[in-house]
C-alpha cells in the first residue's frame, strides 16, 4: 500500500469534523472539487470507502472513525516534528545576552563563548563582566538572559541552577615563606598584609568568620573585586585571597596558590529569569558553559592540590 498524503489526511480530518465539503473547502482555502478529489485519492490509497451519502447527507463509513483516530495521532506527531524544526531554527539564529562575575568570565566562560560561537556562528552574543548583585538585578529585570555568579542569589525573581563548587585560596609570591606550606590557615596569616575581595563578595564574611574563630585580626591592606588583579600585588609581599579558577599566577609561575583552611566554598550558579521560559539558545549555551567551567575548575583545583580534599570531587570533564 502506498503511504497516505499528509495533506489528504488533513482534509479528511476536517471533513469528518464538519461533514460538509463546502465548509471543509473554506477552512483549507481550496475549492470543493479539490476536497472531493483529495478524499477520492485517499480512498484509493487506503483501499477503503470513507464516506457515503445517505438521503443527500454525507456520512462517515464504519471504518472512518478508526482511521480518524490514527490520523489524529499521526498529524499530532507531524506537528511536534514541525515544532522541533522551528526550535532548531531558533537556536541557529538570534541574539544571546550573558553576564558573569569576573572570576567566572575569565575562568571558563570566555572559552565557552568561543566554543558556542564556533558551533553557532549565526548567533550574536553580548558577553560582559559585572558584579554579582548587578547580574541578579539585570536577570530579574530581563536586561540579560543568563548570569553566572558565586553564591545562591536567594531571589524569587531568578531561577538558580548549581553548577559546581570552587573554594578560596591564598595567593603568595614564590619567595614568600608561606609558599612552602601545603595549606594556609588564619593563624599562619597573623600579622601578614592581606588582600581581601571586596565586602560585597559572597565568601568575604566566611573568611572573616574563620579569622574570628582563630582569634586573629586580619591586617587588610587592599580590597579587590576580581581575583586576577591580585597577582601584581602579592609580588610585593602581600597575601591575597583568590578564586583559583581565575587567579593570575604571573609569568613563569612567579606566584602560587595554596588552599585556605577551614575550607571556604564558592558555589557557582547559573541564573535566569524565574518568570520567563529559558530559550533554546540559553539552554545550548548553558550546556557548553557548564562543561567549560568544570574543565577550568578541575584544572585549577589539581594545581592547587585541593581536589582530593574536597567533599564533592569535580568529575573529569
Amino acid at each position: 500500500m502506498r503511504h497516505p498524503n499528509l495533506r489528504h489526511l488533513e482534509i479528511f480530518r476536517t471533513l469528518v469534523q464538519t461533514l460538509s465539503v463546502t465548509e471543509t473547502a473554506k477552512l483549507h482555502n481550496i475549492s470543493q472539487p479539490a476536497v472531493s478529489k483529495a478524499i477520492s485519492q485517499l480512498q484509493d490509497t487506503v483501499g477503503l470507502t470513507l464516506f457515503q451519502r445517505v438521503r443527500g447527507r454525507l456520512q462517515p463509513s464504519s471504518d472512518t472513525m478508526r482511521l480518524l483516530a490514527e490520523t489524529e495521532r499521526l498529524l499530532n506527531q507531524v506537528a511536534l516534528f514541525g515544532d522541533e524544526i522551528d526550535a532548531l531554527h531558533e537556536a541557529l539564529h538570534g541574539r544571546l545576552t550573558i553576564a558573569a562575575i569576573p572570576a567566572l568570565a575569565i575562568g571558563g566562560l570566555a572559552e565557552g563563548v568561543g566554543r558556542f560561537l564556533r558551533d553557532y556562528p549565526k548567533v550574536q552574543v553580548e558577553f560582559q563582566a559585572e558584579m554579582s548583585q548587578r547580574i541578579v538585578d539585570d536577570v530579574a529585570s530581563h536586561k540579560i538572559e543568563l548570569g553566572f555568579i558565586h553564591g545562591d542569589p536567594q531571589s524569587a525573581n531568578v531561577r538558580a541552577i548549581h553548577i559546581e563548587d570552587s573554594e578560596m585560596a591564598c595567593q603568595v609570591s614564590v619567595q614568600h615563606p608561606l609558599a612552602r606550606k601545603a595549606i594556609i590557615t588564619a593563624e599562619d596569616l597573623r600579622g601578614q598584609p592581606l588582600v581581601f575581595l571586596n565586602p560585597a563578595s559572597p565568601p568575604n564574611h566566611l573568611i572573616r568568620e574563620n579569622f574570628a574563630r582563630a582569634g586573629v585580626r586580619p591586617e587588610v591592606v587592599a580590597e579587590i573585586n576580581a581575583s586576577h588583579l591580585a597577582g601584581p600585588v602579592v609580588h610585593h609581599g602581600a597575601v591575597a585571597f583568590v578564586d583559583p579558577i581565575s587567579a593570575d599566577t604571573g609569568p613563569s609561575g612567579t606566584t602560587v596558590c595554596r588552599p585556605f583552611r577551614p575550607r571556604v566554598p564558592l558555589a557557582i550558579y547559573a541564573i535566569s529569569s524565574a518568570v520567563r521560559p529559558v530559550s533554546n539558545l540559553s539552554q545550548l549555551f548553558s550546556g557548553i558553559a557548564t562543561h567549560s567551567i568544570r574543565q577550568h575548575l578541575a584544572r585549577a583545583l589539581r594545581e592547587l592540590g585541593a581536589e582530593g580534599n574536597r567533599p564533592d570531587r569535580v568529575p573529569p570533564a
